[in-house]
């Protein structure tokens, strides 16, 4: 890009989530706002098509350098707030595509039926939404595919000198027997949605 330099491409999309402009669509947004353009000193804001380009160049060399700088942040700040006790939330989300892209599949899409999807699998600190976590899978991928290792994973980053983890919330996609005794054996506490079924009645009676 002859413009503008990655760090600030990269710098324009960080502003615009923090906005809450998540769509590359809303993010065009920025370049009519006169006030964000006088308070970032710029004549010019990158248009969402060279957000797309910058993104579709990345490998996943750069996307595993994005990691540790996240890592880094969540150690930063560990040091500041000092020994703490959090709760992690987990959750998952359908990401709909528009075209052939590589690795979507056409699975369970609750607003697009029939479109091809990502299923994203995400974790964060309960209250303060600092990312722990985060994967991305092919759309055929159920809530529950994968999350024990997912949950493993997750567990392992965090660092306990630092920050222990009391327990979990999770959606009721993530329901299951074995989830349940792979966080009692870890003496972890958790909370589930649960369907209400038939056999839930009789428990709950």
């Amino acid at each position: 890009n002859c413009l503008y330099t990655a760090h600030e491409i990269i710098d324009t999309m960080v502003d615009a989530a923090s906005l809450g402009l998540l769509r590359f669509s809303h993010m065009g947004a920025l370049k009519q706002d006169p006030g964000y353009q006088t308070l970032k000193d710029r004549d010019t804001v990158p248009d969402e098509r060279t957000l797309r380009y910058l993104l579709a160049k990345l490998t996943e060399k750069h996307v595993e350098q994005l990691r540790k700088v996240n890592e880094a942040l969540l150690s930063l700040k560990a040091n500041m707030d000092g020994p703490r006790s959090v709760w992690l939330d987990f959750d998952d989300s359908v990401i709909t595509v528009f075209g052939n892209q590589e690795g979507s599949e056409v699975g369970y899409n609750p607003r697009y039926h029939g479109r091809s999807s990502y299923k994203a699998k995400v974790a964060f600190v309960s209250g303060s939404a600092e990312l722990i976590n985060a994967d991305l899978c092919g759309g055929k991928t159920a809530s529950n595919g994968g999350f024990l290792d997912f949950l493993k994973e997750t567990l392992a980053k965090v660092d306990p000198r630092k920050t222990v983890v009391e327990g979990i919330r999770i959606d009721r996609g993530f329901f299951d027997e074995a989830n349940f005794i792979y966080l009692e054996d870890q003496n972890l506490q958790y909370v589930c949605k649960g369907k209400m079924t038939g056999g839930m009645k009789k428990v709950l009676d």
